[in-house]
């Protein structure tokens, strides 16, 4: 599924990197536009189980913290949310509705 997050973030004219944060936490994509850190997405097929979820989440938090970012997406099949998170918010969307722009 990351193939096509990514394609679609690069129609939209982002910059787009992984991020590795300074503890090793590893997050799909780190959307950047003029230089400037922009918004964080990881992709996750489904975060069905209590580890999943945790490895998820635990990588943005981190992330967001370091990147003093506010918000980020997880990506996944079919699900769709929103979580608080270190003082932001992740939002959950499903992949259809991410790839239509409904972001």
């Amino acid at each position: 599924m990351e193939n096509p997050v990514f394609l679609e973030l690069r129609r939209r004219w982002w910059e787009v990197f992984y991020y590795r944060t300074a503890n090793g936490l590893e997050v799909d994509f780190l959307c950047r536009k003029g230089g400037e850190p922009m918004r964080l997405i990881q992709v996750a097929w489904e975060m069905e189980t209590d580890d999943t979820r945790k490895r998820e989440f635990r990588s943005l938090a981190k992330a967001m913290t370091e990147l003093d970012m506010k918000d980020a997406i997880i990506v996944t099949h079919e699900e769709e949310g929103e979580t608080p998170v270190n003082g932001g918010t992740v939002r959950i969307l499903p992949t259809w509705r991410f790839l239509l722009g409904m972001t």
